[in-house]
């Protein structure tokens, strides 16, 4: 991931006698550079939200060979081209299979292809959402 701190591209930006002032002895932000912030707060906002989302998504499993043709496979298995993918669960050797609603009436066929896959000493949860 990279590493964007919008108060550094700010200070970087801007010509130096416009990046700081001396009031009382102390060296402090100009108005211009608390202006650009303020400006910039949204964009903050959506940053963090990117950096959230994607700690959230490091929950998934790990990205392999065998998750995708497994992925694949469900999106062809479920009639459902988006939304199809695999996460661990919280318990230990436990993954959940995560398939939209669209794709319920095949629950028996995702099933039985799933209890042909599974790994020695893991478990599984359909989860339908």
């Amino acid at each position: 991931m990279f590493y964007l701190n919008l108060d550094i591209l700010i200070k970087q930006l801007l010509p130096p006698n416009w990046r700081s002032s001396v009031v009382g002895g102390f060296v402090v932000d100009s108005g211009k550079v608390n202006y650009l912030k303020s400006i910039l707060t949204p964009f903050k906002l959506l940053l963090n939200d990117i950096k959230e989302f994607r700690l959230s998504t490091q929950t998934k499993i790990n990205l392999t060979a065998e998750v995708i043709v497994v992925e694949n496979h469900l999106k062809n298995l479920s009639g459902v081209q988006l939304g199809v993918y695999l996460s661990d669960s919280v318990q230990s050797n436990i993954f959940v299979v995560n398939i939209p609603v669209a794709g319920q009436p095949n629950e028996n066929e995702i099933k039985s292809f799933l209890s042909k896959i599974i790994p020695a000493g893991r478990k599984y949860t359909l989860n339908f959402y």
